[in-house]
């Protein structure tokens, strides 16, 4: 009943619904991260972390939770507290790649950290070969370390699969450019 709420913009009802039902069966984990999402969509960070602690609290050993908590403290700016979230997860499954994956953005584009970023994206790539995110992250931190020749590649793969995102078409350009592909490079930008 609350998600029904909150897909329909009523945030008021969603959030008495959601509340009722922790009351109900507070080891319902799945109330708790509604409800979280709830709160930071409309920017009550500080309530939707409390939601997440206790949604950990009532079952212990979940990547969810963990998960929403790195993005509330990434968009807020904590990037710390973030990459400790991300670390959690990965304690949990090692090989979780969207955890790999943003704690290797994380690290290489706000914490400055691009060794620890590649083993990251690296960890991501092996259990996503496929993924074009993945491909992107390792190939704009190979690019970032001036590993070019390996990072166009990467990025030629992202950017192929993701070709309506200019963010991805960026990192090939820089790419690119830095490769003396001046033409390819005009291309892609």
């Amino acid at each position: 009943l609350g998600q029904t709420y909150a897909s329909k913009g009523d945030d008021k009802e969603a959030e008495k619904a959601l509340l009722k039902s922790i009351d109900l069966d507070p080891l319902v984990t799945s109330s708790y991260l509604a409800l979280s999402r709830l709160y930071a969509a409309s920017g009550r960070n500080e309530e939707a972390l409390k939601k997440i602690n206790e949604a950990l609290a009532a079952s212990p050993g979940q990547i969810s939770p963990l998960m929403i908590g790195a993005s509330i403290h990434e968009r807020d700016g904590r990037f710390e507290e973030a990459r400790a979230w991300y670390e959690k997860a990965l304690k949990i499954n090692p090989k979780f790649v969207p955890a790999a994956n943003n704690l290797a953005y994380l690290l290489g584009e706000r914490l400055g950290d691009l060794a620890k970023a590649r083993q990251y994206a690296q960890t991501a790539r092996d259990n996503a070969p496929q993924d074009p995110y993945v491909a992107d992250t390792l190939g704009w931190i190979l690019y970032r370390q001036g590993e070019y020749q390996w990072a166009i590649s990467l990025l030629m793969e992202s950017a192929d699969r993701l070709a309506d995102q200019p963010e991805y078409l960026y990192h090939l350009g820089m790419a690119q450019y830095a490769l003396g592909q001046e033409v390819a490079a005009r291309k892609s930008f």
